[in-house]
């Protein structure tokens, strides 16, 4: 596991990588490159982001989210967001219609099952 941010852990596994954010979502941070270096390395060549610690989420969190997205589609990663139904921060990225170009899932396990 590595601390790639103060709130922010990134851990590559065989089949995804793991970034599990628990506190602010920063433009600046983490960095997306090093996130996809992670996911390219992994088997499935999947992105999992985990937000489900998080209490909300501002304009910073849903632009580097945007940025997250666009990347890792021209890299031919698979990206998948972790926020539980019913959450803060699940009704927002529904409100601004992220569910649209993100694929939203309750927890971890339904992350990395989700097109197996």
């Amino acid at each position: 596991m590595v601390n790639v941010a103060e709130h922010t852990t990134a851990r590559a596994g065989r089949r995804a990588a793991l970034v599990k954010v628990q506190g602010p979502v920063l433009e600046i941070t983490p960095s997306l490159d090093s996130i996809l270096a992670l996911a390219q390395e992994t088997r499935d060549k999947v992105l999992v982001i985990d937000l489900s610690d998080l209490e909300s989420i501002h304009a910073d969190g849903l632009a580097w989210l945007e940025r997250a997205s666009a990347k890792a589609d021209s890299s031919g990663i698979r990206l998948r967001v972790v926020a539980p139904g019913g959450s803060k921060v699940r009704r927002i990225l529904e409100l601004v219609r992220f569910d649209r170009f993100l694929l939203l899932v309750n927890g971890l396990r339904e992350a990395l099952a989700f097109g197996r």
